[in-house]
């Protein structure tokens, strides 16, 4: 049994030290066992099940679940639900319908009444997940992984915004951020001096210029008609934006797609690929 104080001693290292709640038992266990000269299988039963129970009491609201490699978000109508782009390891299949917070009889409503939108959100699930692994996979560049990671945690913050009617000001924002760090990281990735990017400030056309020049794939223009539709991120600061929840809605949607668009063209990440090719599949609109 592992003592009370000896968990909240090494728990409260841990919180300093910025690791994630669901991550401390595991650290504690190990550290323990390391202290004590044990070795063997660090899920031992023996071990761990004391331990979570002294973390129940701890944290008795915690959420001690694995975390989504990516939070984002899709539209039906006016509402938005939250998608998750969950931990995979080695081959899996997935079913978009099943990445996306709502009931089935809800999604099945959707399907009924809005068969357009119900397709669409296929494809927005589709650049969560083609982001969120293709980020992981570029990951070795300190210039892009810090790029990449504000792009990550914006696309969460619109999302999370827009599911609690947030505020419009702070998702206009924050979409166009996701856009431009995305592009940005990339281009870091490619090789382009930090001093060329700053050039290019935050003018998203010229920002998909660069990136259709150096990486061209087939969805050029599509990234190029949708960067076109994004607010003006200097004059969205002192200036009312004007858009409806229909419109900040498209904007989140378009700010996804920017960034998995980024990604897909550095390497194999491409699940709304393989959606577009299936003839069973609609194919995909532009925002």
């Amino acid at each position: 049994m592992i003592p009370e104080e000896f968990v909240i001693q090494i728990d409260d290292e841990l919180l300093q030290d910025g690791v994630a709640l669901h991550a401390r038992p595991m650290g504690v266990l190990a550290r323990w066992m390391r202290d004590n000269g044990i070795s063997g299988d660090i899920l031992d039963e023996r071990y761990y099940s004391p331990l979570r129970q002294a973390y129940d009491r701890l944290y008795p609201e915690g959420d001690f679940g694995l975390p989504p490699m990516l939070e984002g978000g899709v539209g039906f109508r006016d509402q938005v639900f939250l998608v998750r782009a969950n931990v995979g390891f080695g081959t899996f299949a997935i079913d978009p319908k099943d990445s996306i917070e709502i009931s089935q009889s809800a999604l099945l409503q959707v399907w009924q009444n809005s068969p357009r939108q119900f397709w669409r959100s296929y494809y927005v699930v589709a650049d969560i997940w083609d982001f969120a692994y293709g980020a992981s996979d570029l990951r070795g560049n300190a210039e892009t992984d810090a790029l990449l990671a504000n792009a990550h945690g914006h696309i969460t913050a619109v999302a999370r915004a827009l599911r609690a009617a947030g505020n419009a000001a702070a998702v206009v924002q924050s979409a166009c951020l996701v856009a431009e760090l995305s592009m940005k990281g990339v281009l870091a990735q490619a090789g382009v001096p930090e001093p060329d990017r700053r050039r290019l400030g935050h003018h998203l056309p010229e920002l998909a210029e660069a990136v259709i020049a150096r990486m061209p794939n087939s969805d050029d223009d599509r990234l190029r008609s949708t960067v076109q539709a994004f607010p003006n991120f200097i004059n969205s600061r002192y200036e009312h934006h004007g858009m409806s929840r229909i419109g900040l809605i498209d904007l989140m949607h378009r700010s996804q797609f920017v960034a998995a668009d980024s990604v897909r063209r550095l390497t194999e990440r491409n699940l709304a690929g393989q959606l577009n090719d299936d003839t069973s599949f609609p194919a995909r609109e532009t925002w």
